[in-house]
């Protein structure tokens, strides 16, 4: 199937594409969907057409294809594309062949010594990177992709073993479930919580701004949901500063799972943003209670803000006007001091507080030079990619 609509691709038989978006076969409607967003804009004419003319579903399918393919086009000088690889070898030790993906792809890949003579026979054609990288240790055998924070390693170990899924340039892992006892601090209570550890993995150069998950469904063979009862779905975020190709996420809820409970279904949502466009407001010093500053975007008021032993602390409440500012998607914190220098937020959380949020941070300044400014900058134009990690059938024991 997939062979025979690469050959539509290569004839540019659009039509036909368009056609196998009726096809009873979901794997040949997004075989078809993804080759034809793969052609952007060249595609949107015939796009048009065939949802002029079509009915029902599959008038909502190319309208909804019609959007993607624009919506695409509009973030291709904002985002890198991912990158897609063509190589070949037959019989080369994997660390050969991942030194030719190196030449073609940004993300740093590393082969453990005592698995990188292993004879590798592929043929890849236009595969994204995270594909690519697991057909490779798929034809080494025995050998598994490791992500780190900066790269990838890839070590001796069943390629299966980590349930996983690909989306273009994301993939979604599922790192681990732990049972574990919480210590309530001081007292000697004690709370049994389930660790869902996921990682979302992206290609090198991919610069995003937050990723966040939320458990969806937890249910055992049993049929026991251990979701059901609680106020809200588990969910995990991470602000993203420094660049790399990854970030792990812990999604934790209250219980353990039964004792008789072999395996789960496991259902996660993970969202991975982009700032595509900024605002700013800056604070003059010095700080005091109650001082606010607006920009057409979003408004800051000081609520408290104190600076000891060469660090600020500050309680900072964010508000959105003309339309929502995202405070907590992503937002950069920064003091000036008087020789014009600017210093990041070391660390900072923000809480939601009515229709905005409390930010509450620490700068780390030195202890000599006189501040000048404290600027906040918000994201108040993201773009979300939405993937789902969807595992029927997952080891408890």
């Amino acid at each position: 199937m997939i062979a025979w609509l690469a050959l539509a691709l290569a004839a540019q038989d659009v039509d036909e594409l368009l056609r196998r978006l009726d096809d009873e076969s979901i794997e040949a409607r997004t075989e078809a969907a993804d080759l034809l967003l793969r052609r952007g804009a060249a595609v949107t004419p015939a796009l048009e057409k065939a949802r002029a003319e079509a009915r029902g579903e599959l008038r909502e399918r190319l309208g909804g294809l019609l959007e993607r393919v624009r919506e695409r086009e509009r973030l291709a000088a904002l985002l890198r594309p991912a990158t897609r690889i063509t190589l070949a070898a037959d019989r080369a030790p994997l660390k050969e062949v991942v030194e030719r993906l190196g030449a073609r792809a940004p993300t740093p890949v590393e082969v453990a010594p005592e698995a990188a003579g292993r004879p590798v026979t592929v043929a890849l054609r236009d595969v994204p990177f995270w594909r690519a990288l697991e057909e490779i240790c798929a034809a080494a055998g025995d050998v598994r992709i490791e992500p780190g924070e900066l790269g990838v390693r890839i070590v001796p170990g069943r390629p299966g073993a980590v349930p996983r899924t690909n989306f273009d340039a994301f993939q979604v892992r599922l790192e681990g479930i732990y049972a574990v006892e919480v210590a309530e601090l001081g007292t000697a209570d004690r709370l049994r919580q389930t660790m869902v550890k996921l990682r979302a993995c992206w290609e090198k150069g991919t610069r995003p701004s937050r990723v966040r998950a939320v458990l969806e469904r937890f249910e055992e063979d049993g049929g026991k949901n251990a979701l059901d009862g609680l106020d809200a779905r588990p969910e995990a975020q991470s602000i993203l500063r420094e660049p790399g190709v990854g970030e792990e996420l812990t999604l934790s809820f209250t219980g353990v799972p039964s004792e008789g409970a072999a395996k789960a279904a496991l259902r996660a949502a993970v969202e991975v943003d982009f700032v595509l466009r900024w605002a700013e407001v800056t604070l003059p010093a010095p700080w005091t209670e109650g001082q606010a500053r607006e920009c057409p975007e979003f408004g800051v008021r000081v609520l408290d803000i104190d600076r000891v032993a060469g660090q600020l602390s500050f309680n900072l409440y964010v508000y959105p006007k003309a339309k929502p500012a995202a405070a907590d998607v992503g937002a950069v914190l920064s003091v000036r001091d008087d020789a014009g220098k600017w210093t990041d937020s070391s660390f900072w959380s923000a809480g939601r507080a009515g229709d905005g949020v409390i930010v509450t941070g620490v700068v780390m300044t030195g202890a000599e030079r006189p501040l000048k400014e404290l600027r906040l900058r918000v994201p108040v134009e993201v773009h979300t990619e939405r993937m789902t990690l969807d595992l029927p059938e997952v080891p408890l024991r």
